[in-house]
Order: structure tokens, then sequence, then C-alpha cells
């Protein structure tokens, strides 16, 4: 791990930069955290490796002109950009170097561009809904717990209004995936209304929840369908992530204890069978890391140990701009971090 006095020697030339990086809560020196099992680590030491380097294509893929948009204009469409800046910005988080969310932060915070940003979204209600305005809640939280500013709060804010009144408009769905995900805006809602302190929009965020999410019947249902196959948004995990959300542990160990629902914990997919199942290792290991973060039980361990180990023989990451480039990296940034630092 790269040190904070290194950090702010390479970094002279970008002093104002690297200053307030240095006043920021990086936390790269946080109390030690629990051990992790032996399943896991047998994973971890070749995903710290392949960690620091997603974020050389991530860099240069928000770098791109592919769009219009003031901010978040490159990778393809706005959504992957939008979590292009959240993964160089946790990576810093995850190591403590500076330099890679130099080039986010740098887009982020130039002079006016995220009011048009801003100004786009309230005069669209429905773009990127719901998928990658829960991305950007993830993005906001992120930028102000390692800048210690509260420049995107604002924004971020209305956006969760947004998307929980979006929620609430429409009939619940728990088995939706790819950019339908009830579940995946309803993760971000929750974590983003933890970061806030607002309890009101978590009360909201639960009574949506509570539309059968976190019911056995929807959650075994789901572990045993197979509803992700050909996806990149996990379901099973991440209803599971729900409930590690909403629910006491002793509820969730129930509720992971199910067959049916242990079943869907199985070996992770093999060769792809479209495009966007590239992610889907991914996006099932982070579920699966916060499910087993929350319960401690071991088959969630295992699952996201497989799943991990998977993604990284696959090097799922690895392939055309269009098709896997500008956006599998980030996947993969939420799905190791965890191994850099566990607390997250």
């Amino acid at each position: 791990m790269t040190t904070r006095a290194g950090v702010a020697i390479r970094l002279m030339a970008g002093a104002g930069l690297a200053l307030m990086l240095a006043a920021a809560p990086v936390r790269a020196a946080e109390a030690a955290p629990p051990a992790l099992p032996p399943e896991i680590e047998a994973v971890a030491a070749e995903a710290r490796a392949v960690l620091p380097a997603l974020g050389a294509p991530i860099a240069a893929c928000i770098a791109r002109r592919d769009t219009g948009h003031p901010v978040f204009h490159g990778c393809i469409d706005w959504h992957s950009a939008v979590h292009g800046h959240w993964a160089l910005i946790a990576l810093t988080a995850a190591t403590g170097d500076p330099a890679f969310a130099a080039p986010a932060l740098a887009r982020l915070e130039a002079r006016g561009r995220m009011a048009e940003e801003a100004a786009f979204l309230a005069a669209n209600p429905d773009f990127e809904m719901p998928y990658g305005r829960a991305w950007f809640l993830r993005l906001v939280a992120e930028h102000a717990r390692l800048t210690g500013r509260d420049d995107l709060v604002g924004f971020g804010d209305r956006v969760a209004a947004s998307l929980a009144a979006y929620l609430e408009s429409i009939p619940p769905d728990p088995l939706g995936t790819a950019y339908r995900s009830q579940s995946w805006a309803l993760i971000n809602l929750l974590d983003y209304a933890a970061f806030r302190g607002d309890a009101r929009l978590s009360a909201r965020a639960r009574r949506l929840v509570r539309q059968g999410f976190t019911d056995p019947g929807t959650i075994g249902r789901a572990c045993r369908g197979g509803f992700d196959r050909g996806s990149f948004m996990a379901v099973c995990p991440n209803l599971l992530w729900l409930a590690a959300l909403t629910e006491d542990r002793a509820s969730l160990l129930r509720l992971i204890r199910d067959d049916r629902v242990l079943d869907g914990f199985g070996a992770p997919a093999g060769k792809a069978s479209t495009v966007h199942e590239r992610g889907l290792r991914f996006s099932r290991a982070w579920g699966l890391w916060a499910v087993w973060r929350a319960s401690g039980e071991p088959a969630a361990a295992r699952a996201y140990a497989d799943h991990v180990a998977a993604a990284l023989a696959a090097r799922d990451w690895q392939g055309s701009y269009e098709a896997v480039g500008h956006w599998v990296a980030q996947f993969g940034v939420l799905a190791l971090r965890p191994l850099v630092r566990p607390g997250t």
C-alpha cells in the first residue's frame, strides 16, 4: 500500500490536489478488520494484485468523449461514466493513493459542469431511472467520504428523492434485473440514507423493501430460478443484501439457511452466454460479500470466493471497449475492494 508521505512526494506537481487529499479521510490506517475465512483468503492475494490494475482502463474510459454530457461523457453511456468516476475514487479510498481519484475529481469539480448535469436530470425525470441514478448516489457518498467535502450532496439529495418517488410510483418487482433492478436501487437508497443520516429517506426505502423484497418465498424463488442469467445484475444476492440491511442477523440467517437459498449459492456460471453476463460474477460477488459480512454464513463466504475466482480466471473485464471495456472493470472494483479494505 502506498504511504501518504510517498503520495505527497509523487504528486508535488499537483500540490493543491495532493494537499486536499492528504487532509481527507482516506482511512488507510483503520483498526484491523476481522480475519478473512480461509476460502476468501485463497483468492485474496490475486484479487489484491488485480485491483490496482483496473484503474488504468477506467481512467481512459472516463476521459473519452462518447456522449455530449458535460461530466459523464465517457464509457459509452452516462451510467458507466458515473460508476467509472465512483470506481476511481473507491480505488483511492482502498489504497490511499490519490493518483487513482485525480482524473475523476478533476471532472467532478470542474466549475459549473455538475450544475449542468443536475439541470439535465431535472429536465429529464425518466433519464437513467433507476439504474444510473442508483450508481450516482454511490458516487456522491464515496466522493464526500474521501474528500470531506459536500459539493455533490445537494445534487445527490435531489437524485435520491427522485429515485424514491419513482420506486413508489411503480409496482414492486423483486425479480427485476439489469437496468430495471429495483433491488439495486433500494440497496443504494438505503446506503445513501445511512450516509446522510436521513431517517425519512431510510423509512421510505424500508417501506418499499417490505413490499416483497425480503419475503422468504420471493428470495427462495430468486435463488433457485436463475433470473439473472444472461444479465449483468445479480438477483438472489441483491435480495439477501437488502435483507442484511433491513433485518436482524437471526432473521437473515433463517433466510440464508433455507435450502432453496443455499442452492442459489452454487458454482458461478461458466462461459458467459451474453456480453452482459461478463459482469454477473462480479455483481453476484459484491452481494455475497455483503451477505457474508452481515451474517458470517460460511456458504456465503465460499460463494463469494468462487465467483471472484471465476471472474479472475476468465478476466471478465478484458475485451473490446464496446462490449466490456467500458464497464466491467468498475464492477470488479466493487467486488474486489473489500479484500483491500474489508470494512467496505
